[in-house]
């Protein structure tokens, strides 16, 4: 893996530093970049081509990492490659394990496995394979529950902030985060926001 590099994109600066002196300690990459947002792994993205694997918390902030691989696959590295993407989580989310295949994430780990796994995990996938947790595997077998993208939603509803408010900080039009509400209330089974949020708490969805 020698002439390569890796991003490490998490908001916590503890959790960073220790994955970024795991990965130093490994001694498998020349470089390791580091990001807090999503905003910023783009950047890093754009800067450095010799990136060939992204290493992602899914929480950041108000944004979700799977919004990276979205990008990327949307054309904001232009010609470049796009990267392995692997995604991690302290959330036994079944919906996130749902979210990571449909947009085609090449791993996912819980946050507290080793650094014996997080490193097969990171060989299996620059050789072309896919690597989840068994057991995120095991936990996405249940009934399927809010997408990352309709929690994300949820807990901003749960900060008070309007849909105009949401759809201009997660890039969607009003109209689109009234769809994403009208499918929560649905899959919620409320009538409004605070039976939405109540409900969704009782089931351990956000």
């Amino acid at each position: 893996m020698t002439g390569n590099a890796i991003l490490v994109v998490e908001d916590q600066d503890m959790v960073r530093d220790l994955l970024v002196a795991g990965l130093k300690a490994w001694n498998a990459f020349d470089h390791i970049y580091e990001a807090k947002s999503v905003e910023e792994a783009f950047e890093r993205l754009n800067r450095n081509p010799d990136i060939i694997i992204v290493l992602a918390d899914v929480a950041l902030g108000d944004r979700v990492s799977f919004d990276i691989l979205r990008g990327m696959k949307m054309g904001v590295l232009g010609s470049q490659k796009i990267p392995k993407c692997i995604f991690l989580t302290a959330l036994q989310r079944p919906s996130y394990v749902e979210e990571a295949k449909s947009i085609d994430a090449d791993g996912f780990l819980l946050k507290y496995s080793s650094f014996k796994e997080l490193k097969q995990a990171i060989s299996a996938v620059l050789d072309g394979k896919k690597y989840f947790s068994s057991n995120l595997v095991v936990s996405s077998n249940s009934q399927t529950l809010l997408s990352s993208r309709e929690i994300e939603i949820l807990n901003a509803i749960a900060k008070g902030k309007s849909n105009k408010t949401i759809a201009a900080e997660v890039g969607l039009t009003t109209g689109t985060v009234k769809n994403y509400i009208h499918n929560i209330f649905q899959k919620t089974n409320a009538t409004n926001r605070v039976e939405a949020l109540v409900n969704a708490q009782e089931k351990g969805w956000i």
